[in-house]
């Protein structure tokens, strides 16, 4: 009987695997090199052996800087520039200039579908329908039912975000100092208060579905935000089939014990007429009338498609809605927002517009939230979640011709440097500063005012995205993020951070580091 040879078997196992290795980075300096449009500048290539691959990995860790670079180079020129990108495809970011004509095109010129689904990790996303249907669906839902229905559900935002806050920052007066993990701390803040909205009073509070929607999250963030990062091929499924099978089976967790019970008690809720007054607008309410209505097939049943549409709601509403949110504390904690009092100035005008608890559930107030409404607009403007968006590919066989006269050919990636643009010291005067009060200038110059407003995007304010590509939750988590600065700073003193913190970048995403500890106490209240 024939022996194996460990020592050959390992030897020829080396070679194989090497071989693959080799002949993956060949094939991906062919991919990107096919897909550099040569006719126009460039910025972040080198002149190296294998340029095009070591650009592109380079840019794991310095896209942003890449951006910024060819933006000074040649995007105040008015010149639109090629960039790589850790994926492996490299991207044709036009200037400023160009994001209103950018923003007008048909999906049958530049299409951001096709650029979601790649960059956003969707294929690898666990969906019991496609991906397409789902996200139509989402758009719909949260166009046409929850946008017009949001001063209906502010007691209920007002009411999730109460006990959030009280339940992780503490009630006792007489308590003094505490030391807590912020970013932990509020995220924990967000899960739960966005969740009162999302799925009612009952689920927002259960613990175990709060566990299990942070670990969907967790998975759900991998694939979303790192997928599409990674080099094309081979990377992808390394990394995107195990987080796929982790966030399935959370997902299927969430969904047998926690969701379809709910989603049953409601639909017989609603066909008794017995719905409770509390309930008759959150999301799972508004998702099952919403998808009885859809004018396109769910491709499964109902009770699937309610439950697949409201994770992916949460997936989408919390992890924007807690990054943001973070930077917002750590600005007006730091030592810029410290310089300018903003901490005492947001905390005057929470007082002066809630005194008394209906004011907290009244739309009308938030009108009236004009520096915590410039507060939220300038960390935004400050810190955009993603260094490049408005991303498009060409459509057209024969390509597509830009307004500077550029060609670009088919499958091309277009898009906006965002960071660099909003760091831009001739539309923003101290650009990289945060300037707390900066819109709330700008109001009384003369700006008209709900241009000014943090959910209101323009070709100079991208972060959440423009035009038709502009996120439609953007007014609900706005809302979330003013009424939770107000009670934070009405109710609790917080100690001034010693030092700015540390963002650092993967790929297009900034994230802080999660280190940062803040000291708070409950305040007395007259």
């Amino acid at each position: 009987m024939p022996t194996l040879d460990y020592k050959n078997a390992a030897i020829c196992l080396v070679v194989y695997f090497s071989f693959i290795i080799v002949a993956y980075a060949v094939w991906l300096e062919l991919f990107t090199r096919q897909r550099v449009p040569k006719n126009l500048p460039s910025a972040g290539f080198g002149n190296e052996f294998f340029n095009w691959s070591r650009a592109s990995f380079r840019q794991v860790f310095k896209a942003p800087d890449t951006a910024e670079q060819g933006y000074k180079q040649y995007g105040v020129k008015q010149l639109s520039y090629v960039v790589p990108h850790s994926s492996f495809r490299p991207q044709v970011m036009v200037p400023q200039q160009h994001v209103r004509w950018l923003s007008r095109q048909s999906e049958t010129i530049l299409n951001p579908e096709v650029v979601r689904l790649d960059r956003q990790g969707i294929t690898f996303f666990p969906l019991s329908t496609d991906s397409k249907t789902v996200l139509m669906a989402a758009h719909k839902i949260i166009a046409e039912a929850l946008n017009q229905k949001l001063d209906l559900v502010q007691p209920q935002i007002y009411d999730g975000i109460r006990h959030a806050v009280d339940a992780n920052l503490g009630t006792d007066v007489g308590e003094g100092w505490r030391e807590l993990p912020l970013m932990d701390t509020l995220s924990t803040v967000l899960d739960s208060s966005v969740s009162r909205v999302m799925f009612g009073a009952k689920l927002s509070r259960d613990e175990g579905f709060l566990r299990a929607i942070r670990l969907f999250i967790i998975g759900g963030g991998v694939l979303t935000e790192l997928v599409g990062q990674l080099p094309v091929g081979l990377f992808r499924p390394i990394v995107g089939i195990p987080f796929n099978l982790f966030t399935t089976t959370v997902k299927r967790i969430c969904g047998a014990y926690y969701l379809r019970p709910e989603i049953t008690r409601r639909m017989l809720q609603m066909e008794s007429g017995s719905e409770d007054d509390d309930e008759a607008y959150d999301f799972v309410a508004q998702c099952i009338r919403s998808v009885k209505k859809l004018k396109f097939p769910i491709k499964t049943d109902e009770m699937t498609f309610i439950s697949d549409l409201l994770m992916f709601l949460a997936l989408a509403g919390v992890v924007s809605t807690r990054t943001t949110t973070v930077n917002m504390f750590m600005d007006i904690l730091g030592p810029q927002g410290t310089r300018q009092d903003i901490y005492s100035l947001l905390r005057h005008e929470a007082e002066s517009i809630f005194k008394s608890e209906a004011d907290w559930t009244s739309a009308s107030s938030l009108k009236s939230m004009v520096v915590i409404d410039s507060c939220l607009r300038e960390s935004a403007r400050k810190n955009p979640l993603q260094t490049r968006g408005l991303m498009k590919q060409v459509m057209p066989e024969d390509g597509i011709t830009l307004p500077d006269g550029s060609h670009i050919p088919q499958g091309t990636w277009l898009g906006v440097p965002v960071e660099a643009i909003h760091r831009d010291e001739t539309i923003y005067p101290d650009a990289c500063a945060f300037d707390a009060l900066r819109f709330a200038r700008m109001r009384v110059e003369g700006e008209p005012n709900k241009s000014l407003d943090a959910a209101e995007p323009s070709d100079k304010y991208m972060f959440f995205s423009y035009g038709r590509s502009a996120c439609p939750g953007r007014w609900f988590a706005t809302r979330v993020m003013k009424i939770l600065v107000a009670y934070v700073t009405l109710h609790y003193d917080i100690k001034p951070l010693p030092d700015d913190a540390e963002r650092f970048s993967v790929g297009d995403t900034k994230f802080h580091h999660s280190t940062v500890k803040m000291v708070i106490r409950r305040r007395k209240l007259d």
